[in-house]
């Protein structure tokens, strides 16, 4: 089992980014206390952006499944929050995520992002800190299941250096797989 890193060493991980009107957005790690902060970002997201993430229709998000999600090991599995506000005013819009895949050095990806927020580059900083922190992890690939419809993820993936490669499968579902891109811009395998 792995331990739990500290809240000191999980700092490294925290920046303040610059969207593209200006405005700033913390970044940092999912913490378990993240929990009805979660659920509250769920319940700000529409329904067709609930339906681009878990690829079929939900309404609710049980407090079990969560509390899953807020559950990480920081190797493993990771995920980064994008918030505003500070404290008790602070609210999750947005949340990358990778967990790792029995071949090792790959991982699942999935972002999303809050319908009010999307649009002003969220998704792509989540992606560069996510995929950043997956090299430091020894991470080289991510692996995701996008719906055809969703061209918005697709575009921040190819426009971050992803090599996409597309399979229809029953469902419409477009995989993209790629390497992480290399942040020296020297096309390596990170």
């Amino acid at each position: 089992m792995t331990a739990s890193p500290s809240n000191n060493s999980l700092d490294k991980y925290e920046t303040a980014v610059i969207l593209k009107d200006g405005s700033t957005l913390h970044l940092r790690p999912i913490r378990q206390d993240d929990e009805e902060r979660l659920l509250a970002f769920f319940y700000r997201m529409s329904p067709h952006t609930i339906y681009l993430r878990f690829h079929h229709v939900l309404t609710n998000l049980p407090k079990e499944e969560a509390r899953r999600f807020c559950t990480v090991d920081y190797d493993n599995t990771f995920a980064l929050v994008a918030t505003l506000g500070e404290e008790a005013e602070e609210k999750i819009i947005a949340v990358g995520r990778y967990a790792r895949l029995p071949k090792r050095d790959a991982a699942e990806l999935a972002l999303v992002v809050e319908d009010a927020y999307q649009g002003r580059g969220i998704g792509t900083h989540l992606l560069e800190q996510i995929a950043s922190i997956a090299r430091e992890k020894g991470i080289r690939r991510f692996e995701a299941e996008v719906l055809v419809e969703n061209e918005e993820i697709m575009k921040v993936l190819k426009d971050s250096g992803f090599q996409i490669a597309k399979e229809f499968g029953l469902r419409g579902l477009q995989s993209g797989f790629g390497h992480c891109p290399d942040p020296c811009g020297g096309g390596a395998v990170c």
